[in-house]
């Protein structure tokens, strides 16, 4: 990064407010989206089109619900390779290891079976162990993953609203931590972005209508409707 978008990335981090270290404890974003795209104006084209290649893929409600496991992957892959720096694609990587568990946790909890070794399922080296795995809760991966066994309970007890609060809980720990090591550069904004985007979806979530949206699909759970609720683009949706 050159000396004067060091600079001007120095000073768009300034002009953001500050995010709460609690997510749950806010009621609204600390601006609005609005306001976040004129103070990301100041983003050079390239940075900027990185930003929005990761926002297509990690903001679910960009997703197209009848999206497959194949179309999203390859949207997926697609991304990675759109994106220079090796600290976002570490990001999207991460983000989609976390959709594919998702994914297949409400696989196994409406009985179906794991994932064939041909069939295109999810994305990273869990996908590996979820396949050799499958009947293990937390599909032998609570060392990197540890909220894996936990989401796996609370799907058993029909907990939807502290799944939900847990899978999003994740997701804001993970950012916080990566943003720790970035300050004033491109990262650091990437990361404010994504986070902002949790507090906007917090501050309207509603758990009773979450609730009956997923006892909706589960019952739903034939034919297109359950391969959509198999698929990675799917089980972004909540998280």
């Amino acid at each position: 990064m050159s000396r004067r978008a060091s600079c001007r990335y120095a000073m768009l981090v300034c002009y953001l407010p500050p995010l709460p270290l609690h997510p749950f404890a806010i009621r609204q974003t600390p601006l609005s989206r609005l306001q976040l795209d004129r103070r990301l104006t100041l983003l050079d084209p390239d940075d900027a089109r990185d930003l929005a290649t990761l926002e297509e893929v990690t903001h679910w409600e960009r997703i197209p619900p009848a999206t497959s496991d194949r179309t999203f992957l390859a949207g997926a892959r697609d991304a990675l390779r759109k994106l220079d720096r090796p600290s976002l694609r570490e990001l999207l990587g991460w983000r989609l290891e976390l959709r594919t568990l998702v994914g297949a946790l409400r696989r196994r909890h409406r009985g179906l079976p794991g994932p064939a070794a041909d069939e295109a399922f999810g994305y990273g080296p869990c996908a590996d162990y979820i396949r050799r795995y499958w009947e293990r809760s937390d599909f032998n991966l609570s060392h990197r993953y540890p909220w894996v066994a936990v989401a796996d309970q609370l799907l058993r007890e029909g907990n939807h609203t502290a799944l939900e609060r847990l899978l999003f809980a994740t997701v804001w720990d993970h950012y916080t931590r990566l943003a720790w090591n970035h300050h004033f550069d491109f990262e650091a904004v990437v990361l404010y972005v994504l986070r902002w985007h949790l507090i906007d979806r917090q501050t309207r979530y509603d758990p009773p209508a979450a609730t009956e949206r997923f006892k909706a699909l589960l019952i739903r759970g034939l034919g297109h409707y359950d391969r959509v609720a198999d698929s990675p683009a799917f089980a972004g949706m909540s998280n």
